[in-house]
């Protein structure tokens, strides 16, 4: 296990996501709008708020998943470096963060969200790379000749690399919401093709992940992806007449 690389590298795609939004994300939102709504102090505040929450629920998640590890040892809860993330956790902080920030700031949403979507997967990507140094987050036992055993963990036996697919999954999915961020017209349609392609991602790398299916042969995460994608779907076909152009007119 390298919990200290594993802790680095999400902080590194942290990071490295801010970077992108700043260097690249809001000079592309700005060519897409004639009166800027979103300005760099927003994205300041927002992403401190919400990197908090999602941290905060993306440890939540694995605590509950794991609690019979935690419950005698409470003050390892707080051991963020030893690992320990859920993706749908933070998810749903990064939720509650948006939610906050907007309940502060009249600041659309949409907006936020699109100009913001495709960089977090760049993050995505380098932090799953610290789930593969980490040892955590592998998959089923298989005798591709790309199995990788993770001793630490899991015994000698060779396994998916699924922190690596997730990672690659994650730069082919930026690469698709780049090109459709700079061709939608209506706000809300790259978020919304986040939802659909991670959704849809996640759903499908369960089958290769250690999670225990429940009720219907799918695993929680699974469930939890159909959800995403389903608010994806809702997202892109919202009717246009509801939602104001990025250009009236354009």
């Amino acid at each position: 296990m390298q919990p200290y690389l594993y802790t680095l590298l999400v902080a590194l795609g942290t990071v490295t996501s801010l970077g992108f939004i700043f260097r690249q994300g809001y000079p592309r939102y700005l060519k897409k709008v004639h009166r800027p709504r979103v300005f760099r102090r927003h994205i300041t505040e927002a992403v401190l708020l919400i990197v908090f929450c999602i941290v905060m629920g993306a440890r939540a998640g694995y605590v509950w998943l794991h609690w019979n590890r935690y419950a005698s040892e409470l003050r390892r809860v707080l051991q963020l470096w030893e690992g320990g993330l859920v993706f749908h956790g933070g998810l749903a902080g990064a939720m509650l963060g948006l939610l906050l920030y907007r309940s502060l700031r009249n600041v659309p949403v949409r907006h936020l969200l699109d100009m913001a979507v495709p960089y977090v997967c760049i993050g995505y990507a380098i932090g799953r790379i610290g789930c593969f140094l980490n040892g955590c987050c592998a998959g089923r036992v298989t005798d591709s000749p790309w199995g990788v055993a993770f001793p630490d963990l899991l015994g000698s036996q060779l396994r998916h690399p699924t922190q690596l697919y997730a990672s690659g999954a994650a730069v082919g999915i930026f690469v698709l919401l780049a090109a459709i961020y700079t061709r939608s017209r209506f706000p809300g349609t790259t978020t919304g093709a986040f939802f659909v392609l991670f959704g849809t991602y996640r759903f499908l790398m369960e089958f290769l992940r250690l999670h225990m299916p429940v009720d219907g042969g799918l695993s929680p995460f699974q469930w939890t992806a159909l959800v995403m994608t389903a608010v994806g779907i809702a997202l892109v076909i919202t009717p246009k007449k509801y939602v104001q152009p990025y250009r009236k007119g354009g």
